[in-house]
């Protein structure tokens, strides 16, 4: 399956999908499979932002390290900044797997909680420099937009392909998206599930099937096509899924997602 790509040459490289309160929610889980092309500082992955320069909340590349922060706009914003580097210079050119969770009622330390994983390892948390907790509701979303590959005033694109991406309206467990990176699907409170690339470069439609939706793309700008992630169909069953125990480090991959991962590499994809 194809994916979209997305070049910070070309600043104005995105996909919008509009706005609607759904998006909001007082908790949520972004994951998202990614291809990191360059470490390019201050791009957006993932964001909701105005017309303008204001950005309600983003997801990003933090420094020219590779480090990831996430910003969520409320009464008392709430930043959270890695410091071990998760997204740098060595993760160019392979598949990664991104998540992150923010929930404003966490106690001090865990109201955002960011995570990376591979083809071959699980999602792990990272370390942080910044945590500021914030306090208060998120801001209203009102008429602002939510995009990937940039964030506002279109002039930050991210140097990067877009695979899956889903959105969850709750804090998700570590097990739960260790489950949800071998095998994207539909899950309990999901707002959004897409597939970049699936339908061309024209658009992208949501197949998360939330009450509110769907909440396809409004515009794709400047995204092209590309090779895709490899990981088993984007609908059905099939053996290639994961089993993850309690134990969020024991996680079995079957051989047929082996086997996958294997061909990915080989066709350096």
């Amino acid at each position: 399956m194809s994916s979209l790509r997305s070049d910070s040459a070309t600043t104005g490289d995105r996909a919008e999908f509009g706005s609607n309160a759904a998006f909001n929610a007082a908790a949520y889980t972004l994951l998202m499979w990614v291809y990191q092309l360059s470490v390019v500082s201050g791009r957006v992955w993932w964001g909701i932002s105005d017309a303008g320069s204001n950005s309600h909340t983003r997801f990003r590349t933090n420094d020219a390290s590779g480090n990831l922060a996430v910003y969520v706009d409320r009464t008392t914003d709430t930043t959270y900044i890695t410091n071990d580097t998760p997204m740098a210079s060595g993760r160019n050119n392979l598949w990664t797997f991104l998540a992150h969770s923010f929930d404003g009622a966490g106690a001090a330390g865990e109201v955002v909680n960011i995570f990376l994983g591979t083809l071959t390892s699980a999602a792990a948390e990272r370390t942080y420099g910044t945590t500021t907790n914030g306090a208060g509701a998120r801001v209203a979303i009102g008429s602002t937009v939510v995009k990937i590959a940039n964030g506002a005033g279109n002039t930050v694109s991210q140097n990067a392909r877009f695979g899956v991406v889903g959105l969850v309206a709750r804090k998700m467990t570590l097990v739960e998206i260790i489950s949800w990176q071998w095998r994207p699907r539909v899950v309990p409170d999901m707002v959004w599930l897409i597939y970049p690339g699936y339908q061309g470069t024209g658009s992208i439609t949501d197949f998360g099937g939330h009450a509110s939706g769907p909440f396809n793309s409004t515009s794709v700008t400047g995204l092209d096509l590309a090779d895709g992630l490899v990981l088993g169909p984007p609908f059905g069953e099939l053996d290639w899924r994961a089993f993850v125990t309690a134990a969020a480090a024991a996680v079995t991959r079957p051989l047929p997602t082996i086997i996958n991962q294997a061909v990915q590499r080989a066709a350096s994809w």
